[in-house]
């Protein structure tokens, strides 16, 4: 009898023990499940995070060729602008060389100069002279082409003088010119580009100097109200010599 109830016993046990085999298998093989079931969801994710950040780099590829290609061209284009100013610049300078050369074969014949103010040659035979130029350029190619003929950019000093050109300006019809006044040494301290000396005789239009866009820093004269204006030194304009 109590061998009996020893084996039914051990028969109970053993199959407690084969349910909780059972149902701890299973739980096993759940998560196992569950696991794979993330790590699919992960993948998946990061295929999507991928196929994002590559159309994210061929979008800046794009871009980037866009934009080379727009350097290109603009190198291409300032190629050509550079091509066809030093064109300009040659044939302005060519003018200018055989404007001098006129000047010099006026003097050695000892007739007057066309571009001089009265009797005035190249050799500045008076106290004071003027030369009104025949060709347009910039104010630095004035300064030195003035020096080049024995004299300097203009540099006005009072009223009476200021009376003086305005009349043979206006009576030449001679158009808008550079004046020696800068402030290229100290913004907004307008001073005589060759002298250096403090401008006191001023005539600025209303609302000038401006110095528009930041590069305005040499002085012309505007013929039309006989009025100073601030200007790109690099701008081409007529221009006036004296001694």
């Amino acid at each position: 009898m109590e061998n009996n109830l020893v084996i039914l016993l051990l028969s109970v046990v053993v199959l407690l023990i084969a349910l909780y085999g059972h149902t701890v298998e299973k739980n096993i093989k759940e998560e196992i499940k569950n696991e794979c079931v993330k790590m699919v969801k992960a993948e998946i994710e990061h295929q999507k995070k991928m196929r994002k950040i590559k159309d994210e780099l061929e979008e800046i590829k794009s871009h980037l060729q866009e934009k080379d290609n727009a350097y290109r061209n603009e190198i291409y284009q300032t190629k050509q602008n550079v091509t066809i100013l030093l064109k300009e610049t040659y044939t302005r300078y060519d003018n200018a060389f055989n404007d001098f050369k006129k000047e010099i074969t006026s003097k050695e014949n000892n007739t007057p100069s066309a571009g001089a103010l009265r009797s005035c040659d190249i050799s500045w035979g008076l106290e004071s002279c003027y030369y009104f130029s025949r060709f347009a350029t910039n104010f630095y190619t004035a300064l030195s082409f003035c020096k080049i003929i024995g004299g300097k950019l203009i540099e006005i000093d009072d009223q009476s003088e200021w009376d003086m050109i305005k009349r043979h300006v206006q009576g030449r019809r001679f158009p808008d010119f550079f004046i020696g006044l800068t402030d290229l040494f100290s913004e907004g301290d307008w001073q005589k580009a060759t002298t250096l000396g403090r401008q006191i005789f001023l005539k600025w239009a209303n609302g000038q100097p401006d110095n528009q866009n930041k590069d305005q820093h040499c002085a012309q004269v505007w013929v039309s109200s006989m009025t100073f204006d601030d200007l790109n030194c690099h701008r081409d304009r007529h221009f006036i010599c004296e001694k």
